[in-house]
């Protein structure tokens, strides 16, 4: 699926008039970008190999669980519906571990672009109980994109969709595998170069957002300038804040200056207890992370690498539930994108500020360590009335809706493990199964890992 070069430009196109603050670097990038009629992506510096989304690998459709995933309910996802605004003409890149959009009902009408920055391991394949290879690990990608960008009106078992199923994504797989186990082997770690190949990328691409949902406990200088060269270009710098608990310390790309770093909150509007926070790490928002719904990539398993064939039970949804500040920041970056298509003039500082005010708080004092200005509000970030700072809304804002008031947690669901089925082992069902703990990518500088939990 490419990102037709109409959509991916039309921000970029808007903010060239000078509104979003550009250094020498961010400019020549955007100039470049604006030539052309198609925007390549840069090809690999470490020349990553030949790979295909068609290489990740799947699950078995599975019970997707509540109706209304809680984090939708909670999110107003209702009320959005009623403004009919979708994240249209915004483009996010996505820097994770790669999506395959075409194995999935959800992701059809999407508009998604993945391209590959990471090496293909033999040990970064998924392996079933009999040791066969059954595909790449692209889960936590998928599960990042399709809390953006999944596709309303597909399962009838459920009303999961993405926040912002409008914008335009470019998946970029920078990380070989979503956990130690399956991407490197025990003691090794990611290298951190795909990453920022990846960003500098985006920001040739000009794109409007970047997520990011990995965590390094060091900073990195090429990794520092990278995310600088992105915030100078005027783009949104989205970052999960870790999920190694408060006063954990810093994480990055979180911490660079700029970024706007995501906390987590479970149903009762609590901060999650990994939720991350560091000295010099400025939380900037929150967004429900615990035991989060999302689809993923569905086809029998085990065939062809495991997604090149369809499931002949009818369903149309593989589901996963989650818990990490790595789901939380997506609902951020596409509760921005909704604010970008609104207000097309808004700059990218404009719009955290914006998400900032609106949000609704959480009783402490504001901004929290750990959960900043308090959790995003997305209906409220479209309709508020503007203060004298900022600039008017143009429309009369409806009726602003009761605050969801969330059921309590069921601590037993939410401690149990789920299984990823692969070549022929049902995934576990989300509605009886949980969470699949904090599976958000991290490591050091350079030597970067998907992170271990106990």
């Amino acid at each position: 699926m490419s990102v037709p070069p109409s959509r991916r430009r039309t921000r970029a196109q808007r903010l060239a008039s000078g509104r979003a603050p550009r250094l020498a670097s961010g400019l020549t990038a955007l100039t470049l970008g604006l030539a052309g009629a198609t925007v390549p992506i840069a090809a690999p510096a470490h020349a990553a190999p030949e790979w295909s989304p068609t290489m990740c690998a799947a699950w078995e459709s599975s019970d997707p669980g509540p109706e209304v995933p809680w984090h939708m309910d909670r999110l107003g996802y209702d009320n959005l519906d009623m403004l009919g605004i979708d994240g249209s003409g915004v483009t996010i890149a996505v820097i994770d571990s790669g999506v395959n959009p075409t194995a999935s009902a959800l992701y059809e009408g999407s508009d998604i672009t993945v391209e590959n920055f990471a090496q293909v391991l033999d040990n970064d394949q998924y392996k079933n109980k009999d040791g066969d290879v059954v595909g790449l690990d692209c889960m936590h990608g998928s599960f990042v994109v399709g809390m953006l960008a999944a596709q309303p009106g597909v399962d009838s078992r459920s009303k999961f969709r993405g926040i912002a199923p409008g914008a335009s994504v470019i998946a970029m797989r920078a990380l070989e595998g979503s956990t130690p186990a399956v991407s490197r082997k025990e003691g090794q770690s990611e290298p951190l170069e795909p990453t920022i190949e990846a960003v500098d990328a985006a920001v040739e691409a000009g794109v409007d957002i970047i997520n990011i949902s990995q965590q390094g406990p060091e900073s990195d200088p090429e990794f520092a300038r990278a995310i600088a060269r992105a915030v100078d270009a005027g783009i949104l710098v989205v970052a999960a804040a870790g999920n190694q608990g408060p006063g954990a310390g810093n994480s990055y790309p979180a911490a660079y200056p700029g970024v706007m770093a995501v906390g987590m909150t479970t149903n009762t509007d609590a901060a999650e207890p990994r939720s991350q926070s560091g000295p010099d790490m400025e939380v900037s928002v929150a967004a429900p992370g615990a035991g989060v719904v999302a689809g993923v990539p569905l086809c029998v398993v085990g065939v062809d690498n495991g997604c090149n064939e369809k499931p002949d039970d009818g369903a149309q949804g593989a589901y996963l539930n989650q818990t990490g500040t790595s789901f939380a920041a997506p609902l951020v970056a596409g509760a921005a994108a909704l604010v970008m298509e609104r207000y097309p003039d808004m700059t990218a500082e404009e719009v955290k500020k914006r998400l900032e005010d609106t949000a609704d708080p959480t009783g402490s004092a504001s901004p929290d360590k750990v959960l900043g200005h308090g959790i995003i509000n997305p209906y409220r970030a479209l309709v508020a009335p503007f203060g004298a700072d900022q600039q008017p809304s143009t429309t009369p804002a409806p009726p602003e809706p009761s605050r969801y008031a969330p059921p309590p947690a069921d601590d037993n669901s939410l401690q149990r493990n789920i299984a990823l089925g692969v070549a022929g082992t049902a995934l576990g069902v989300v509605g009886v199964a949980a969470v699949v703990t904090a599976a958000l990518p991290s490591g050091r500088s350079r030597r970067w890992r998907p992170a271990k939990h106990e």
